[in-house]
């Protein structure tokens, strides 16, 4: 039996452009002298199916023919992720590896967290407040102290509307600023000194 890798064997020919006419099933009783033989082969084609997994919407399936050009691959979507590309078990399939396959196969989509940046103004005062954070994390913003002044209220990614509870909830997707402002306290006594020179 005659394999090749990607290819499926169509018949033996007396003629390397294989014409029909000239196709051998059999050397027949009583054939005398030496005889060639050209194997001919077709392409095989394969079934890609994409899984998603935890992203959103579907990739059709694609056929893949073996050792051809097969061009782009398609890019799966999940919110909060990058996508990094289709997997085979451990192995990444690339539009160039893609094409040695040779069977019918699923490819998994991997991703990789996307970690969002959140930025504060805090105008003097002070707090201790995470940096950053993903989809997957619920955060309720700590309000700052600022000596003489009582927190009014953050505005920023919360909207412009002073909010004293500002919480990021989980789903949320974007970098945040946030913006501390505060109103002076009127019962704080202050001491100010004058200083003569000489």
């Amino acid at each position: 039996m005659v394999i090749r890798d990607g290819f499926q064997f169509a018949g033996w020919y007396t003629d390397a452009a294989f014409n029909e006419n000239n196709k051998v099933s059999e050397i027949p009783t009583g054939s005398m002298g030496n005889k060639t033989f050209y194997a001919k082969w077709t392409t095989n084609t394969y079934t890609v199916k994409y899984s998603c997994g935890t992203g959103s919407g579907t990739v059709a399936d694609k056929t893949v023919t073996y050792n051809s050009t097969y061009g782009t691959l398609p890019t799966a979507v999940k919110t909060g992720y990058y996508f990094v590309g289709w997997y085979l078990g451990n192995q990444k399939i690339t539009s160039e590896s893609i094409v040695d396959l040779t069977s019918n196969v699923t490819l998994k989509a991997k991703y990789t967290i996307i970690n969002y940046s959140i930025n504060y103004n805090l105008d003097g005062g002070s707090a201790t407040n995470p940096s950053t954070y993903t989809v997957e994390d619920t955060i309720t913003l700590n309000n700052p102290t600022k000596t003489g002044y009582t927190f009014s209220g953050w505005t920023g990614s919360n909207g412009e509307s002073l909010q004293t509870l500002v919480t990021i909830q989980k789903g949320s997707t974007g970098d945040k600023t946030y913006t501390a402002h505060y109103s002076a306290n009127p019962n704080t006594k202050y001491v100010v000194k004058h200083l003569k020179q000489k």
